[in-house]
């Protein structure tokens, strides 16, 4: 994505008194109680004491919500917030100091393949990502996987929520079904919150995010296409832990 046309300490400014009123507009645009629930799965099914100092990432982190939600359950915890985008690490970083979570903030854009050279270079826990892998082109996808496994521990595990279809043969009588639920994501909602953060900046940072590759893997991918993609990156334990009209939670373990 492009940078903002103001710094980072003036971006930081212009948003510092509207933090809750933007998170609350993302929990809108990512689907509320849903998110919560996922946010609960992730946290509560790392294979870890409650008491160990993780050491984690959370990839693709938006405004922090899956750290904070390791965090919560592992209070000593030291994570890792990396994102591409300065305005979501900037609410991130903020909403954090409230809540007096500590934290580092990596400005990483994953298409890069050279992006985890801004990190440590291996002894990770836990490296977490929600809805950040199904944005890269599969090749992307291929690299980040094999760096996030470099990246962990050995008994390390990456969990990981992105959108998922079902198998071809299914597929018609899911989608009929799935046309009858509530509706987890809403345009209106996308539009809402950027078109305050806009509004609060002072100028078109959807416009900075860039055009979606048709290239992307988008929500094309079947459940059996990311355990796959986990195992080929060398992870030997895989599991669905949730899956759901419009996705999927999986965890993987680097033994």
């Amino acid at each position: 994505m492009e940078q903002p046309p103001i710094d980072q300490s003036e971006l930081d400014a212009r948003i510092r008194d509207h933090t809750e009123e933007l998170l609350r507009l993302w929990w809108a645009e990512q689907g509320g109680a849903a998110k919560d629930r996922d946010l609960q799965i992730v946290s509560c099914s790392i294979p870890f004491p409650q008491q160990r100092v993780l050491r984690t990432i959370d990839l693709g982190c938006g405004p922090g919500d899956l750290g904070r939600a390791i965090a919560g359950a592992y209070p000593a915890a030291r994570v890792d917030f990396v994102d591409r985008d300065p305005l979501l690490l900037s609410i991130c970083r903020q909403v954090n100091q409230h809540a007096a979570l500590p934290g580092t903030y990596r400005q990483l854009d994953l298409s890069d393949e050279s992006w985890s050279q801004g990190l440590r270079a291996h002894g990770y826990d836990v490296i977490a990502a929600a809805n950040a892998i199904h944005w890269l082109t599969p090749m992307q996808a291929e690299t980040v996987l094999a760096d996030v496994y470099r990246l962990l521990d050995h008994g390390g595990v990456f969990l990981f929520a992105e959108p998922a279809v079902p198998e071809a043969p299914f597929a018609p009588g899911f989608e009929k079904w799935k046309a009858r639920q509530p509706p987890r994501y809403e345009a209106e909602n996308w539009k809402a919150f950027w078109g305050r953060a806009s509004s609060l900046v002072g100028y078109d940072h959807i416009r900075l995010l860039g055009a979606r590759a048709d290239s992307r893997i988008g929500d094309r991918m079947t459940a059996r296409g990311w355990i796959e993609l986990a195992k080929a990156s060398g992870f030997q334990t895989v599991d669905v832990l949730w899956r759901d009209a419009d996705g999927v939670i999986i965890a993987a373990q680097k033994n």
